[in-house]
Parts: C-alpha cells; structure tokens; sequence
C-alpha cells in the first residue's frame, strides 16, 4: 500500500452552506458567460472570448436570473444563513447574490460577499428579477439557470448548468452557442468517484496507516479549522446556541463530563456558527460542510480526552473520511435521510473506534452500533436546528466506539445490521436511495411555508 495523497479528493475547506453555494456558483457562471467568461478552473482549452467592461455587472446590468433546482437542493438551501449578509437566507438572496460574486472562487464565492454587492442583490429582488422553480426531476443535484444581462449595451443570455456534484459544471452557453460542455466521461466523474470504493478493512486500515505528510497535515488541518468554528459558536452564542448551552448544562452539572458530552458540545457550537452564516470556513467532508464537523470533532474530542498523539489522530480522521466518502457514494449526495448520521456519522464511530483499537473487529462493531443506533434521521434541510442533530450524532458516535471496545456489538440478526459492516452500509445506502417519497413529502412541507 502506498502512501500517496488522496485526501485532498475527499475533504475541502468551505464558507457558508454547500447548497445555497452551489446555486450562487450557477449563477455566476451564468452570468459571466452572459460576457463570455468562464473561470479558470473550468477546463477548455479555449481563452475568454472578450472582457467585460470595468465596473460590470452594474445593478441595472442584469435583468433576470431564471434559477431551476431540484427538491434535494431546494430543501437544503431554503433556511440556512448566509455568509456575510447580516444573518439573512433564502433562495432567492443566495441566486442574487451570484449575479454579482465571481464564479472564480467555486464553492467558496459567497466569501466575497460585501455591503456593496448585498445591496446589488437586495435590489436585484426588490425589481422582481429574480425566478426559482423547483425541478421535480429525480436527480440529487442538478441546477440549471439562465441570465439575460446588458454587456456593453448589448443584451445578452447566459446559461449554466450544474449536475451530479455541487460545482461539477457540465453546460456554458452564450446566446445559444456552447462554450463549453463536459464529455460523457467527466458528467459521469461528477456523478460518482469509485476509485476509491475499497471494501477491505485491511486496505483501510494500510492506507490510514500510511499517510503521506500532505494527508496527515490535510486531516489535521481539517480537525482545528473545525474546532475554531466551535470556539466561535460557543463564544458568539450563535444559531441557536445549542453548543453553548450544552456547555452551560455541563457546568451546572445537569450533564457528565467526559468525551461524549465534549463532542456533543464541539459539534453542536461549530453547527450554530456555520448554520447561522457566520464568516467562517469548515472542512468539508463528502461533499457537506456538516459532515466535515462530524467526521473530526466527536475524534477529536476523544483524542483529546485520552491525550492522543497528533498521528494516531491524523489517521483516525483519514478513516473517518473516507468511510463518509463511501457511504456518499452508496447513500448518494443528498437525500431523505440525514447524511451527518448515516454517513459522517458512521465515519467518525469508525474514527473514534480507531483511536480506542486498530482491531477491524472494533471498528466494525463501532459502525454497526451506530447504525443500530440512530440511522434513520430524516433531512429536513439545513438549518440552524441541524445543531441539535449534529449534537445527537456526535454523542451517538464516541458511545458506539466506546461500547464497541467494550464489546458490544448489534449482532447482524438485528434489522438492518449485515453480517460485516461494509454489509451494514450497502444496506443504509440501499435505504436511503428507497426515501424518494419521503423526500418529496418533506419539501412539499417545506414549501408550503413561503
């Protein structure tokens, strides 16, 4: 087994929610091939056409933003905060919002977000020119918009179209004509990356063992920039506070000390921060801010409870990582259910485990009792109450590694427990896929409220 990098293909740092993210980037590649522009990190051999003019788009430069998601990204993106924007969410702000940010910082756009271009985008919707529809198509992520901008006096339609990853662009065009369109090979990269779909603990476990230094410093990385999150939650009392009153009920004495509680608490903070849109990057894992916080902090807060050196901590998390990233691909990006419990959260009881026992007989326990546990949790979008869930899921996952050392282990004769866990988490996935009905009860609910 060797030691090469594979890290920085499962985990990212990002600001402000993935989803409302993924539909301001929509937007902005929309609007810049309105001036046929495109990032650099869209891959075409082809250069920008032309620049657009110093100071565009102007407020008035943009006359509509005709946005299309699906039922999956709707729910997700519909109450969260958004970064920048003085506590404010909602769809329509974070699609006009893009009209105005640059499409060059991917995922992490909204982190430009000024006074200047929220006044830009509170206009853009006071005029009416903003439209959201919710495309009804089974897909967990596809986002289509259309843009029509005046550039250089000249009125112009832009389109962009995102499918099969938050920012997995397949479609540019201008006034009709492609400026760029993925080949069938990378549309079906967007959708899945099974390189690294290994179902042998044993490889696991080799290649945790053998982190490369940019692995090893990725995963720590990943665990501070974390933590800081949760400092600021705690100390800001942001979202709804959940992290800090649960610190508050430690101090009182109404909840034990211990790692459980700490990494309910950690979890818990760091969720109040990022859910209330405070300017703050996390690490992301599988695809979900969210998922990052579960797969490091309940590890975290146990390796610091049991003073655990930085590499046993460093592979705990790569493993944490990667069962999320496997769960994603076999529970899909989004769904029905909650990811941060049927994928970061048996990432992070494997994690834990891994801390306590490098025994596969451990850490298959700690998956199964995870899964025996809690799995079920529906997703009913991002939100500041994912806290309280997150909080759930963290103290869940360090319980299940715990009692999985201590032998404890929900036998496979018990519902949707397999034979071996990687059986376990085929059968969530499978579950998970079957929640189509359930997903679209869930966003009717939710969009009976606006």
């Amino acid at each position: 087994m060797t030691s090469e990098s594979f890290l920085s293909r499962l985990v990212q740092p990002v600001m402000g929610c993935t989803e409302p993210a993924a539909l301001s980037l929509t937007v902005a590649l929309a609007t810049h091939a309105t001036a046929a522009q495109w990032p650099s990190w869209v891959n075409t051999p082809n250069e920008p056409l032309n620049h657009p003019p110093m100071g565009w788009p102007s407020p008035e430069d943009i006359e509509l933003v005709d946005l299309r998601t699906t039922r999956n990204l709707f729910k997700n993106a519909m109450a969260v905060g958004l970064p920048n924007t003085q506590g404010q969410s909602g769809i329509p702000l974070a699609a006009a919002l893009g009209a105005y940010l640059s499409p060059e910082d991917g995922l992490n756009l909204l982190k430009r977000t000024d006074l200047s271009i929220l006044a830009n985008a509170r206009g853009l919707l006071g005029r009416g020119r903003v439209e959201v529809e919710v495309d009804e198509r089974d897909e967990e992520i596809f986002i289509e918009c259309r843009v029509i901008a005046i550039v250089a006096g000249e009125r112009h339609v832009g389109e962009a179209i995102i499918r099969g990853r938050h920012d997995g662009l397949v479609l540019l065009r201008r006034d009709g004509r492609r400026l760029y369109e993925a080949d069938a090979e990378m549309e079906e990269a967007n959708a899945t990356c099974s390189d690294l779909r290994e179902r042998s603990w044993s490889d696991l476990l080799a290649r945790v063992r053998t982190l490369s230094a940019e692995d090893r410093s990725l995963a720590l990385q990943g665990a501070r920039l974390n933590r800081e999150a949760a400092h600021f939650g705690l100390e800001k009392r942001l979202g709804l506070g959940v992290g800090a009153a649960l610190r508050d009920l430690l101090a009182e004495g109404r909840l034990g000390s211990g790692p459980v509680t700490q990494a309910r608490i950690l979890t818990a903070a760091a969720c109040d921060a990022r859910m209330s849109g405070y300017e703050l990057e996390v690490m992301a894992s599988g695809g979900s801010g969210n998922q990052g916080l579960i797969a490091t902090l309940p590890a975290l807060a146990l390796a610091e409870d049991m003073r655990m050196d930085e590499d046993r901590l460093a592979s705990a998390l790569a493993l944490g990582h990667l069962l999320t990233h496997m769960m994603t691909q076999g529970a899909g990006l989004l769904g029905g259910m909650c990811g941060c419990v049927i994928k970061a959260g048996v990432g992070s009881a494997a994690a834990c485990a891994y801390l306590l026992s490098d025994d596969p007989v451990v850490i298959e326990a700690s998956v199964n009792n995870m899964a025996g546990n809690i799995v079920g949790e529906i997703c009913d979008g991002a939100k500041v109450g994912c806290a309280m869930k997150l909080a759930t899921a963290a103290g869940v996952a360090v319980e299940a590694a715990l009692l999985a050392s201590k032998g404890v282990s929900v036998p496979p004769s018990n519902g949707i427990i397999g034979r071996r866990a990687f059986e376990t988490l085929h059968n969530i996935g499978a579950l998970s896929q079957s929640m189509r009905g359930v997903d679209r009860r869930i966003v009717e609910v939710m969009r009976a409220k606006v």
